[in-house]
């Protein structure tokens, strides 16, 4: 008897033990990070993806600081999703592509197996894992939060801007939420205590801001100049503006620069182009000294959005404000396991979950009706920023005017891809405003102190808006609505041929008129054969050019300098060298110095 009673009890102990052992393996989640690389091949449209054999050192670095927080924060995400719906939980997947830039995907085949719904953020193998701004630690949990809002908020509707977005540019408010709301995460990355060491040094590196500033003051002075046919800052856009604007999304940022105007002088802004100042409005951030922008136009900034929320998330109140536990169980996690700037992001997840906001503004009241207890540090936040709280948004009214054209990007500095411009007549800058024909400054600021309309029809009570101008507003809407009809998507990349084709017709044109003004300088000073003037003014033309649009070393005179140094002074010595006069030596010298001039004369900023 005491035998079979002792082979039951082994018996029972064994099958708790299998038991239990089955039950854990069949809970076992899946990694927070798998690393793909990209094969190259498509499957029924979808990426063929690969385990990436660097993956490990990969996961070490993002498993770390706020990258490593808001993975944890997805996995918990992707729990409550599974609580919500049935969802199957899923790691974060990298993808490791020849793709520039980054970008979150969705539906990819790996192993043989379609994940056609499931999201995978999509970064160029060879970007820097960390140590400099718009790095991969930064840039991959911008993507990532990306899919967060959509999985939670959906996807966010259109609405009227075809201004491809950056940081200082004006959309609508969805767009400047969106990408917001993600870059906020590259100002908490490198902050975040836990960072990699190198990229958390990167708070204190300001040399790169000055020389972030310096480019920008640049560019200013190239747009404002009344003379730079091919000034650096220009025809070199493309090669410097990436890496400034990632360094402006932490520092201008932290600084809260895009809330201010960008000053715009006033000879930008009459004339029957205003090109310059919408460039010089879309990419210069403001400073605290100027005017503060309107809150319609804040929150369709990003750089605003970005700010708001990067504080939101690390405000002490905010962060320690805890719910109670049965907040936290949907999410798979005990309120004791969750640190406070998770904390703080757990609510605003939840929020998107349940009210299915789409812009900053929708987040906000949804927050305050699911929290109000926390309204005190909420309007904290907001007033630090300079939005009022208690703001609430007018009714959108947008407009095409086809009559000004931009380019598809800014990047399309010369509009090799033009688009009509758009804008809310609610949330428009002076510029929008004064690039309608027929609108004067003082017209223009009328308008925007009369904001909010209701409607067009409203204009009438603008004194300035006089029957004409009423009526190109009245065309400009209907110009939007045809322009909605077509729908038609156009990506910064979609065409990049088009977009940098202006530039080599631009530099083309320009240096073979510098080439033939050297030319004439070169024979003015020492008569030689014809063909010989042109070959030397092109060689002149050839070097300043390149030397001015590589270096601004003593403030651009290298463009003179380095065709004397290099040309003039060995053919002086030549001379000299040939038994010729102390004064043919020098007639060289001086015909190359005026040459020369040639190159430095076109890409310099003058008056």
């Amino acid at each position: 008897m005491y035998y079979l009673f002792a082979i039951w009890l082994i018996l029972l102990a064994t099958t708790q033990a299998l038991s239990a052992a089955l039950s854990q393996t069949g809970t076992t989640e899946p990694p927070l990070l798998v690393v793909l690389t990209d094969t190259g091949a498509k499957r029924e449209g979808l990426a063929v993806l690969t385990p990436s054999p660097e993956g490990h050192r990969r996961c070490e670095v993002l498993g770390r600081g706020f990258s490593g927080r808001l993975l944890r924060l997805y996995r918990w995400v992707q729990a409550y999703r599974f609580r919500r719906d049935g969802t199957p939980i899923a790691p974060a997947y990298l993808a490791l592509t020849a793709n520039q830039g980054g970008f979150p995907r969705y539906g990819f085949y790996l192993d043989g197996a379609p994940k056609r719904e499931v999201a995978y953020i999509d970064l160029h193998r060879n970007s820097a894992l960390s140590g400099r701004f718009g790095a991969m630690d930064q840039i991959f949990p911008h993507e990532l939060i990306h899919v967060i809002v959509r999985q939670l908020a959906g996807e966010a509707p259109e609405v009227g801007a075809n201004q491809v977005h950056a940081i200082g540019v004006r959309t609508d408010r969805p767009t400047a939420f969106n990408e917001g709301f993600a870059e906020a995460a590259q100002v908490l990355a490198v902050d975040d205590v836990d960072a990699a060491p190198e990229t958390r040094q990167l708070a204190k590196d300001t040399r790169q801001a000055q020389r972030a500033e310096s480019r920008l003051t640049e560019y200013s002075r190239a747009l404002t100049a009344s003379w730079a046919p091919v000034p650096r800052a220009r025809v070199t856009f493309p090669l410097w503006f990436s890496q400034t604007e990632q360094v402006l999304r932490y520092s201008a940022v932290k600084a809260n620069r895009f809330a201010f105007e960008a000053s715009v002088p006033d000879q930008l802004l009459h004339g029957p182009d205003v090109y310059r100042a919408y460039l010089l409005d879309n990419v210069m951030p403001g400073n605290a000294s100027g005017m503060r922008k309107s809150p319609g136009r804040m929150l369709t900034t990003e750089g605003v959005v970005s700010a708001l929320f990067s504080r939101w998330v690390a405000d002490k109140a905010l962060q320690t404000s805890y719910r109670e536990e049965s907040f936290y169980e949907p999410f798979g996690v005990k309120r004791k396991d969750v640190p406070p700037l998770e904390n703080g992001y757990l609510k605003l997840f939840h929020v998107l979950d349940v009210a299915k906001p789409h812009d900053a503004a929708a987040l906000v009241r949804a927050y305050l009706a699911t929290f109000p207890e926390e309204a005190p540090a909420v309007e904290s936040v907001m007033q630090h920023i300079g939005i009022d709280p208690h703001w609430q948004p007018s009714v959108e009214i947008w407009l095409a005017n086809t009559a000004f054209t931009t380019g598809t990007t800014l990047f399309d500095q010369f509009r090799g891809r033009p688009r009509a411009h758009t804008f809310d007549l609610n949330t428009a800058s002076i510029v929008d405003l004064m690039s309608v024909e027929g609108v004067t400054r003082e017209a223009g600021e009328a308008i925007r102190r009369g904001a909010p309309y209701s409607g067009l029809s409203d204009l009438r009570r603008v004194p300035a808006v006089t029957p004409d101008l009423a009526a190109r507003f009245a065309r400009m809407d209907g110009a939007m609505q045809r322009l909605r009809a077509e729908a038609v998507e156009e990506t910064a990349s979609s065409d990049l041929p088009a977009i940098l084709m202006p530039y080599g017709y631009r530099a083309l044109l320009w240096l073979v008129m510098s080439a033939a003004l050297a030319a004439f300088l070169y024979l003015w000073v020492r008569p030689v054969r014809w063909w010989r003037a042109v070959l030397n003014g092109l060689f002149a033309t050839l070097l300043g050019i390149s030397a001015a649009w590589l270096s601004d070393a003593m403030g651009g005179a290298v463009a003179w300098l380095l065709p004397v140094a290099a040309l003039g002074v060995p053919a002086a010595f030549l001379q000299l060298m040939g038994r010729k006069s102390a004064t043919s030596s020098g007639r060289v010298l001086a015909a190359w110095a005026l040459a020369g001039l040639a190159p430095f004369l076109v890409t310099r900023a003058w008056f």
